[in-house]
């Protein structure tokens, strides 16, 4: 039996109507891999049990910024564009997710998420935060290809999946993981120093990358290998 992997969704607002949205390649990856997708939309804190109880794991999409106060922050740049709804309802399904010790992935946003619902912080905005040295957020084709590398720390998980030190990610965020929640440590880094990816020591799988590996598979099939783990994992557990 194929593991249940509920995939977050970003809610878009309008004068019109609102809409959910969520890029068909995060669903074909974990098609691809052996799960079966299960679109989760920014539900009310109520429905969250629901949607857990129907997934073997749960896959964080990438979206928009996360409200700075959920990190213990004031906002304090003009560039950031936050959902409240989604904030609410993905840190508590990411919480919920890890007192089950159920496998979770985070994507983009998705890794921050994982990271603020586990007690870390973020940049607002590492641009103006000076850290960068380098455009960490392209658009158009660039989003498809490598445009940075990353260095993966020998004896982490991400390490074990893609048996490779280092290699291109693309990079599309202006946010960034400031310090790593309890129980998880940055095990990739940009050329600039930015954390890249984040893994806990203290849950069976709970891994974040600041990429997108589901836009780059059709370039760079290698990157295939963190989703195959993740329903690995996933599949291991449903009979726990």
């Amino acid at each position: 039996m194929k593991p249940v992997i509920g995939i977050t969704s970003s809610l878009l607002e309008n004068d019109c109507r609102d809409y959910y949205k969520l890029y068909t390649n995060y669903c074909q990856c974990i098609s691809d891999s052996g799960g079966i997708p299960v679109i989760i939309p920014a539900a009310e804190k109520s429905s969250v049990d629901v949607y857990l109880d129907m997934m073997n794991g749960l896959l964080l999409s990438g979206g928009p910024d996360i409200a700075p106060a959920y990190y213990g922050q004031e906002v304090k740049v003009n560039n950031i564009t936050t959902v409240k709804i989604r904030d609410e309802s993905e840190i508590l399904l990411t919480e919920k997710a890890l007192e089950k010790d159920m496998p979770v992935l985070g994507i983009c946003r998705g890794m921050q998420v994982l990271n603020v619902a586990s007690g870390g912080t973020l940049y607002q905005d590492i641009n103006r935060c000076g850290i960068s040295s380098f455009n960490h957020s392209v658009t158009g084709p660039e989003e498809y290809s490598g445009t940075h590398m990353v260095t993966l720390n020998k004896g982490s998980i991400l390490f074990e999946l893609f048996q490779r030190e280092k290699f291109m990610v693309n990079s599309i965020h202006h946010q960034a993981v400031e310090k790593a929640a309890p129980g998880f440590a940055g095990t990739a880094l940009s050329e600039d120093g930015i954390i890249e990816g984040i893994e806990s020591s203290i849950h069976y799988f709970a891994i974040g990358v600041q990429w997108h590996p589901e836009r780059m598979v059709e370039n760079y099939p290698f990157q295939y290998r963190l989703f195959d783990g993740f329903i690995t994992r996933c599949s291991r557990t449903m009979n726990r």
